[in-house]
């Protein structure tokens, strides 16, 4: 899914978020944590790429996923698990909870917009596939999820 679309949906969910707690903290940290554990997706580029500050030339390659190997270490499910483990021994605040939601929406989202894999979103999944790219996704670009028609 594309980031536009984390920043779309993210908004639209931490929106009902506030409609019905009324906490700006809780709906912005919903916001934030739905899309920023794309940050991988940069961390993946510089493993496979020469460094540059060059956003389009990221994007373009986070588009056609021109890496043989796609590690996204923070779109795990087991990465949950253990936040909400650790949450409910060491964080109990609701807020942190918030956090974690975030980042669900974003694994689901992620998971049934890409053309993906049962397990694609499970670390361990991915480490014994040797973290290949055909392993991963089944198609080699990135799919938007919200159709936004150019002018």
């Amino acid at each position: 899914m594309l980031v536009r679309d984390h920043l779309i949906a993210s908004g639209v969910i931490s929106g009902i978020w506030y409609y019905f707690t009324k906490s700006v903290p809780e709906s912005l940290v919903f916001f934030l944590s739905g899309f920023i554990i794309d940050v991988d997706h940069f961390v993946d580029y510089y493993i496979s790429h020469p460094f540059t500050l060059k956003y389009k030339k990221i994007r373009a390659a986070c588009l056609t996923m021109d890496q043989k190997e796609v590690y996204i270490l923070l779109h795990s499910f087991e990465l949950v698990i253990l936040a909400v483990i650790i949450g409910a021994i060491f964080f109990p605040e609701r807020i942190y909870f918030v956090a974690v939601l975030g980042v669900v929406q974003h694994l689901m989202l992620d998971q049934v917009s890409n053309d993906t894999y049962p397990f694609s979103y499970f670390l361990i999944y991915r480490f014994l596939k040797g973290f290949r790219k055909e392993s991963v996704f089944k198609s080699s670009r990135c799919k938007g999820f919200f159709p936004i028609k150019k002018q």
